[in-house]
């Protein structure tokens, strides 16, 4: 059925009020088919949390929805505003789902982050002031498409693995975070152990 007839048949009083109705209960539909997925990728990085000796622990938004919404690591052992590994925009308000290291504050980078802001860069990742890198998932890996809850394809792509058993595509999403997570997070630690940074500022003479 083309567009026209379905503009056509959908304006029909009869089927305008019952489409009417239905478009916010869509809309409410595909943000539960993202939460779900999320639910699935945080498990998987939850289980593989229990299997290390690590000083890290699960921290996520209540609100899937949010435009600032996160799912990621944080360290145990450090304040609030400190580095930590996460994704963001879960369900693509604000742009698509991206993640990467993030700094806790908006800043430029620091003597002692410039190192990982390097290594970063030549896996892809992109600096700016709130995250040592960062990259969107879709253009991360290309057979990870996950945009927004307003992309077809995404939900889609989401229900389906939502779904099938062992949620292949959650745990190669979580393995995004989690590779990442491997190959830094004791580098990180450092950073974290030194917080926070004293402000340049402060010291006029040096």
């Amino acid at each position: 059925m083309t567009n026209k007839r379905i503009i056509a048949l959908l304006s029909r009083p009869e089927h305008l009020e019952v489409a009417l109705e239905l478009e916010p209960l869509i809309s409410e539909a595909r943000v539960i088919v993202f939460r779900r997925f999320w639910d699935r990728v945080a498990e998987e990085i939850q289980n593989r949390l229990k299997k290390g000796n690590y000083r890290w622990q699960m921290e996520r938004s209540t609100n899937v929805n949010d435009a600032f919404s996160i799912l990621g690591l944080v360290d145990s052992k450090t304040s609030p505003c400190r580095y930590s590994f996460r994704f963001e925009s879960l369900t693509g308000r604000r742009e698509d789902v991206y993640y990467g290291i993030h700094r806790g504050r908006e800043e430029s980078p620091t003597d002692s982050d410039r190192e990982l802001v390097k290594e970063l860069e030549l896996l892809r990742f992109k600096e700016d002031p709130w995250w040592v890198g960062w990259s969107f998932i879709a253009q991360r890996d290309y057979s990870l498409p996950i945009r927004s809850t307003s992309d077809d394809g995404s939900v889609l792509l989401l229900n389906e693995d939502n779904n099938k058993d062992g949620h292949p595509l959650a745990i190669n999403v979580a393995h995004l975070l989690w590779d990442i997570f491997e190959r830094f997070h004791t580098k990180v630690e450092k950073l974290n152990d030194n917080w926070p940074y004293p402000d340049k500022n402060q010291y006029p003479d040096k």
